[in-house]
């Protein structure tokens, strides 16, 4: 039985297509057979805690243990006694025999001793400790002390009803979707329009009718919406209305005897997500551009977001003069992804700069280098030294200076200098130490936010150091970062006045931005680069376009990656074609955009241990836990900002839909920089100069 499924939208709605087969990967598909290579085909239910290895001479693929546990998630369709058959071995380095533990959803099953030579091994799986849906399988080895890392190997792995009945799992072919009996695929869907419909081409088995059945389930509840039969060799069209609503699932599943060979999955009328295009705007003279990045400055400290107390007094004169954007959110969570970001105006999977020897590849075009092409003058002064120009950051710039950890006042200073012999056009990027460790602010900075009661010991690098902190340590560090914020703002007011001075402010576009925040305990943990929470996700960002109105307070989402196409616009460039971003002065002085309003922003940090993914959909935030070691049921967190800005209230387990809708839209996005990634070969590591080493050493982010 073969399937085509559209939907389609009321006939005043565009026709916009949604090739559903495509997400396959990111899909929840569910069977009670499964094996190993569908287990990795899966995007959505990843392996975690194992390394791929190829069979040599083969396509076969191999899992290595690459520590002492592995997971893997194995989604059945229904609950029932199952049989569990694994190959493994392993590594003659552990001795003659491994001993390994199974569990099921955190029940043990049994233990294996394993060897270095090959052996099925027969588990039992009893329905008591099965829950329809992703089953959580742990394999802990207990290698022998001293050995090597990745104790053993996974060869091949199975699993089905007890009995040996021989249905299969969903599989995509080249025709389609395989779509065996007894097993299902959930598409997560937001229909928030009436009018669209599910079309469907039902194509009948060779010798027998197939039946498929069509469900949403959402709101709590679950509707019946078809069964459709296509008689042998046949076929059968028809719409299914679906009924608008919020997040909901749409599940297909076979409900006949015969297998559906084929499966093409549409859905035309339904939004997709578009690769947006940065506006052009109106012709407008092009303006000198300053990108003025300010390290670890959190955005609630700022005045102009909320503190009660004056941190941040130039920075709000900016914003009141010009657009004050309230919910911006950072790339990542640590200097360099974050700042490839902003250079390339790609999202981390796009520069694939991650991890700490990661470089901005000479294939991708840097904003610098466009805005150089268009005939701008570029120089950066930069005093956060692990943006060095080995690891690619200076690409395109006429001029580099490092100054590495100097104060913010004399970056401005060397700016001024730079910006009084080049009358334009020019772009300028400064890149101060902002509020970054160590907390060390000019005493008439720090004396008006030194709180009232004083912990004994008053060195704030000591205390920083210390693993627990009393209220009144952790309030006097704060207070030493607030003087910094303070003293950085008087560094930007002088940045602002001196262009002033030169006579170009009127013709200099700045945006004031910072590359991520920091955490004071908010979380369990203070600083930055392994949590997304947002202490380090919400930076302030202000954009000053001469010409272009004032006082504007915008409260639409926006991201790290929207400021290239936003400086290209303004400079009448064009813009790289895979660049995801909006161009904010759009934003800020056009009509409310639906697409704007409704789009995905990601984030992700990958940094000593931590491997995180944040999604922002209107005031929906997910966070998926993507370390090895996360169980199944920790593995994503869901708050709701507009009721829970401190995300306190974890409400992943009440909104299963919606966790699953954000999760396979935002897959969808990162795909598409995936995809640009691989093809220049983005993410190249290289070996750390010992410059470098010192310099993260200095900073506190290796020991």
């Amino acid at each position: 039985m073969a399937l085509a499924l559209a939907c389609r939208a009321a006939p005043e709605k565009p026709a916009t297509t949604v090739d559903l087969l495509s997400r396959f990967p990111d899909v929840d598909c569910r069977s009670d057979t499964l094996d190993l290579p569908f287990l990795l085909s899966r995007s959505l239910l990843k392996h975690r805690g194992w390394e791929e290895a190829r069979a040599p001479g083969t396509k076969t693929t191999w899992l290595w243990l690459a520590g002492t546990e592995g997971r893997l998630e194995l989604p059945f369709s229904t609950v029932g006694p199952k049989t569990l058959r694994l190959t493994a071995r392993c590594k003659a380095s552990q001795g003659p025999r491994l001993t390994v533990a199974v569990s099921l959803n955190g029940h043990a099953l049994t233990s294996l001793s394993l060897t270095p030579e090959e052996a099925e091994q027969r588990i039992d799986l009893p329905a008591a400790v099965q829950v329809g849906g992703r089953n959580e399988l742990l394999l802990e080895a207990r290698p022998v002390a001293g050995r090597p890392p990745r104790p053993l190997m996974l060869t091949r792995l199975e699993v089905g009803p007890a009995g040996g009945a021989k249905d299969a799992a969903p599989v995509r072919s080249q025709d389609g979707l395989r779509l065996p009996p007894g097993a299902a695929v959930r598409y997560p869907l937001h229909v928030a329009a009436p009018g669209v419909e599910l079309e469907i081409l039902l194509r009948g088995g060779p010798a027998a009718e197939s039946r498929l059945r069509v469900t949403l389930e959402g709101g709590g509840r679950q509707r019946e919406l078809s069964v459709l039969a296509a008689p042998a060799g046949g076929e059968r069209h028809g719409l299914v209305a679906l009924p608008p609503g919020d997040f909901a699932r749409l599940t297909l599943s076979s409900a006949g005897a015969a297998i559906l060979p084929t499966l093409r999955l549409r859905l035309p009328g339904m939004a997709a997500r578009p690769r947006p295009r940065p506006s052009s705007g109106p012709a407008r003279p092009r303006p000198n551009l300053v990108l003025y990045v300010a390290d670890a400055v959190r955005a609630d400290l700022l005045s102009a977001y909320g503190n009660p107390l004056p941190t941040s007094p130039r920075f709000d004169a900016f914003a009141r003069e010009g657009w004050l954007f309230e919910d911006a959110t950072a790339q990542s969570a640590s200097t360099r992804p974050s700042v490839a970001s902003l250079l390339t105006g790609l999202g981390v999977d796009g520069h694939g700069v991650v991890g700490l020897g990661s470089t901005i590849v000479p294939a991708l075009i840097t904003l610098p280098e466009a805005l150089h092409a268009a005939g701008y003058a570029t120089a950066a002064f930069v005093a956060n030294d692990v943006l060095s120009t080995a690891l690619g950051y200076a690409q395109g710039f006429d001029a580099w200076s490092s100054l590495p950890r100097r104060p913010s006042a004399e970056l401005v200073r060397a700016a001024l200098l730079w910006t009084r012999e080049h009358r334009g056009p020019f772009f300028v990027y400064i890149h101060t130490m902002g509020a970054h460790r160590p907390y060390e602010p000019a005493p008439e900075h720090w004396r008006p936010f030194l709180p009232a009661s004083l912990p004994r010991v008053r060195d704030v690098n000591a205390l920083v150091q210390k693993p627990e902190l009393a209220p009144e340590e952790l309030a006097f560090i704060r207070s030493a970062y607030e003087g910094e914020i303070h003293e950085g703002d008087a560094a930007f007011g002088a940045l602002v006045d001196g262009l002033r001075e030169q006579g170009v402010r009127d013709r200099t576009a700045i945006a004031f931005t910072a590359d991520h925040g920091e955490g004071f305990e908010e979380h369990g943990h203070r600083g930055h680069g392994v949590r997304l929470y947002q202490e380090t996700a919400h930076v302030p960002l202000a954009l000053g376009v001469p010409g272009a109105g004032a006082g504007r307070r915008i409260a639409t989402p926006v991201q790290h990656i929207d400021l290239a196409p936003t400086f290209l616009s303004l400079a009448g460039a064009p813009a790289p074609a895979d660049l995801l971003g909006r161009d904010l002065t759009a934003l800020a002085g056009g009509p409310r955009d639906e697409a704007v309003q409704g789009r995905l922003l990601v984030s992700r940090l990958s940094y000593a241990g931590a491997e995180k993914v944040a999604v922002r959909w209107r005031t929906l935030k997910l966070i998926a836990n993507e370390e090895p070691d996360t169980p199944s049921a920790d593995r994503f967190e869901l708050y709701d900002l507009s009721r829970d800005p401190r995300e306190t209230r974890n409400i992943a387990s009440e909104m299963p839909e919606a966790v699953e809708y954000l999760w396979m839209e935002s897959r969808a996005l990162r795909s598409l920089e995936e995809g640009l990634r691989v093809r220049v070969g983005a993410g190249r590591k290289v070996e750390l100069s010992p410059r470098d080493k010192e310099a993260l050493r200095a900073l506190g982010y290796v020991e």
